[in-house]
């Protein structure tokens, strides 16, 4: 009846229910069964929105504290809580103008929270009785069924920050519950240590956190201990003290090679001195010559010892004339750092193209944590605090035995280099450390993705299936270096697929920027070879959009497709890896769950830069597994130069992988399964990127800057939510560029690509299968996929 009767039923059985109730033939335990499920007739019957909302909501309520109050089965009193705690949860959306598919009505809502106020003396409004029965249920439940109150964390944290914490103090309740669920959500912790109006609430459950998990509490702390209250930023500095963390920290820092780190510290500079802050400017001026200057520091290899005697007299000379003068800081620094890296790539010429460079090079902390190894306060491999399920065995926990004596360099930019570290249980290890980034953005969309996971598998259907997004460990040491775990027997998808076929004589990338040039500025191919043309530039590829038909993009893409890679590669790819008709089945199924499921939770979370070296193909599975998460939460829509159109990727390469079958009917369905198990979870999502806004990363506040407005994060934030509440796809885009494209010429062509020009479309899907049909259409849209930037490589 609950789940497919109509109200009528739902009536007869609710007084069915109360007069069962009436009886003496029930135990104490079937009597609160039956109030827990007339709290559930009323609650479905107070989503009816008729005149007796109200008091069917007022049943429910009282119903939920009776069992949760009376009852002396913890199961009941903890299910009767968590129940309590959801209905108020959709109630306040509903009260706060959030969209919520099945609730009260807007003035039920509030009705229910002025009656709240003046009739209960423990818990006067929705807010407080959501938290209140929260931490009820997160306290009684046991580690193995304390996955649906988890869900609930991150919202109370966020409801604990808005509410008013001086009228009720929860630190007592919040102590009863098991320290080990707030892992996952020790930045949002500290953050509200922070805060004088929350820190009686959170500190005592800080503390607990520091004096059992130092090792989990420590890279969070370090990232956020400047902007922490400085006595409790010397407190918790007291605690978790470590020379060998911070010699590992160090260490860390120190395998980024030094111009590199010069560079990042002069970017820094420039973007304080463009925000005119000046104390910043200056704090990153001191944390550079700290750095760099230093020829005292123990821990410096030969490599970053020399560097530091040849910079050390110019950057101090250069630091000094700019404050004397008054003028650019930047400036000076611009030309300091030519100057030094004149010298110093005639003293190492060859350095920055080496493939192996030996661990001690760098610093001399990799060979004294021989003498460390083995002992209690050594330390722990990272990412044993990833998708924690139950209390952590401290005993168990891997440590760092040694390291292996190179480190393996990469040849992207920025030079990353591959360090195996050896753990205790006789295993390597393998991790990428990254300089010169802020990989907190990276860590959150892996926290972002491991709640999505858990949804997932709480959900039938996609349990089912194996929906899943492939994950992996990503550890922030600082705002400027960090550590990824190393994903073998993986391959850039690029690296697969990028196999030019003899016979061709062009270069797809060319061909594609010539036709970008001819669609926008309206030249014919002989026009074009007869007349002087400039190179392609951004501005071409937006005056192209809505300039070429439908059949002239699919020719361009299958031209395009046809000269760069073989037919059907990814396909003959799995299928030589699998080994047979059976196991290339199987593989091909984790290939398009996995495509499925990365590519929904992906646009959820707003990923771009989907460019074919940032998916890899894990060659003994078929998972596709996403890395690089610089763009995120539509930025790659709003910010780049030429802007994404498409929600996620999937083009004719991916695509041709399930032939002879209907790529797409594949994929709707199990899209249609993860965006149905992410909205029924859209309370933790929601809570999750709360982290966001409470921590802004440098870069989302650079562009805050250039957007002119204060709320243009929480902006991103609510366009995330929005894609949870069946908001058209194509209205998102629109909305993403508007404010950086509304006034150009290309605008009225971008829009009519996008949603057409006739009536307006509307906002909202009417369920998930057409909100699925619509992205689909986005993703595979020719017209979208021929403008984009060629270094997507939009044909493959």
């Amino acid at each position: 009846k609950l789940s497919m009767g109509t109200n009528t039923a739902m009536e007869q059985s609710l007084e069915m229910c109360r007069k069962l109730q009436s009886e003496d033939r029930w135990r104490e335990d079937d009597k609160m069964s039956l109030t827990i499920l007339e709290a559930q007739f009323c609650e479905h019957l107070a989503s009816a929105r008729d005149d007796d909302s109200l008091s069917h909501s007022i049943a429910a309520i009282n119903s939920y504290i009776s069992v949760a109050e009376r009852s002396t089965n913890a199961a009941q009193a903890s299910e009767a809580s968590l129940r309590l705690a959801h209905f108020c949860d959709t109630a306040l959306k509903k009260l706060h103008g959030e969209y919520v598919q099945t609730s009260v009505s807007t003035e039920c809502a509030e009705a229910l929270n002025g009656w709240l106020v003046s009739s209960l003396n423990d818990a006067s409004s929705l807010a407080e009785v959501f938290i209140l029965h929260t931490l009820k249920a997160l306290a009684a439940s046991s580690a193995h069924k304390s996955t649906p109150a988890r869900h609930l964390l991150p919202r109370l944290l966020t409801l604990l920050r808005e509410t008013c914490p001086d009228a009720r103090d929860y630190s007592q309740t919040l102590l009863r519950v098991p320290t080990w669920l707030f892992l996952d959500w020790i930045p949002q912790l500290l953050s509200m240590v922070s805060d004088v109006n929350l820190r009686k609430v959170a500190a005592p459950l800080v503390q607990r956190l520091v004096s059992k998990y130092p090792a989990a509490v420590r890279p969070h702390f370090n990232l956020i201990k400047e902007t922490m209250d400085k006595h409790i930023s010397e407190r918790m500095n007291f605690s978790l003290a470590s020379s060998l963390h911070d010699g590992f920290n160090r260490g860390m820092e120190l395998l980024d090679f030094p111009s590199n780190r010069l560079n990042f510290w002069r970017q820094q500079i420039q973007l304080r001195e463009y925000q005119h802050d000046v104390n910043a400017a200056s704090n990153i001026v001191d944390g550079m010559i700290s750095d760099l200057t230093n020829t005292e520091d123990p821990l410096l290899g030969l490599i970053n010892k020399r560097f530091v005697e040849i910079a050390s007299p110019i950057l101090t000379s250069a630091i000094a004339t700019a404050r004397r003068e008054k003028t650019s800081v930047n400036a000076a620094l611009k030309r300091a750092e030519a100057q030094i890296v004149a010298v110093w790539v005639k003293e190492f010429p060859g350095l920055h193209n080496a493939s192996r460079i030996r661990l001690s090079d760098f610093s001399s902390w990799f060979a004294s944590y021989a003498s460390f190894a083995g002992v209690s306060t050594a330390l722990e491999i990272p990412g044993q605090y990833d998708n924690i399920n139950a209390p952590p065995d401290m005993e168990r926990h891997v440590t760092i035995m040694g390291f292996a004596p190179e480190v393996q360099v990469f040849e992207s930019k920025q030079r990353p280099k591959k360090i195996t570290m050896r753990g205790s249980d006789g295993r390597d290890y393998q991790f990428i450390v990254k300089g010169g980034e802020d990989l907190r953005q990276d860590e959150r969309i892996q926290r972002l993705f491991r709640a999505m996971n858990g949804l997932l598998a709480s959900n039938t259907e996609s349990r089912g299936r194996g929906l899943e997004v492939r994950t992996f460990h990503v550890s922030p040491l600082s705002n400027r270096t960090g550590l990824i775990e190393f994903l073998r027997k993986t391959s850039p998808l690029l690296r697969l697929l990028n196999k030019p076929v003899e016979e061709a004589n062009m270069t797809a990338f060319v061909e594609h920027q010539r036709w970008i040039k001819e669609r926008a500025t309206g030249l014919g191919k002989r026009k074009r070879e007869s007349a002087h043309v400039d190179a392609t530039t951004h501005s071409d590829y937006l005056s192209a959009i809505g300039k070429a038909s439908k059949d002239d993009s699919v020719a361009i893409l299958t031209r395009l497709k046809s000269a760069t890679t073989s037919p059907d590669a990814l396909r003959k790819i799995l299928f030589t890896a699998a080994g047979s008709a059976e196991a290339f089945v199987m593989m091909r199924q984790s290939f398009a769950t996995s495509l499925a499921s990365s590519s929904i939770c992906g646009y959820v979370a707003g990923v771009g830069d989907r460019h074919l070296d940032n998916i890899l193909l894990d060659i003994s599975t078929g998972e596709l597994v996403h890395i690089d998460f610089g763009y995120a939460f539509g930025t790659a829509t709003h910010a780049l130069p030429i802007p994404e159109l498409v929600p996620f990727r999937a083009t004719p390469a991916l695509l041709d992988v399930f032939s002879p079958l209907n790529a797409r009917t594949w994929l709707e369905t199990d899209m249609c399964r993860t965006m149905k198990a992410l909205q029924d979870g859209s309370t933790l999502l929601k809570g999750v990127m709360d982290i966001f806004l409470r921590d802004p990363l440098i870069d989302w506040e650079r562009e805050s800057v250039s957007a002119g407005t204060q709320s243009h994060i929480q902006n991103r934030i609510t366009r995330a939510w929005g894609k949870l509440e069946l908001d058209n796809p194509a209205v998102v885009v629109v909305d993403e560029c508007e404010s950086k494209h509304k006034n150009s010429a290309h605008w009225t062509d971008l829009r009519k690509t996008l949603v057409g020009a006739n009536a307006p479309p509307a906002k909202k899907c009417t369920d998930v299968e057409h909100q699925i049909r619509a992205l689909l259409d986005l993703a595979t849209n020719p017209e979208l996929l021929a403008v984009a930037w060629s270094g997507w490589r939009p044909w493959l």
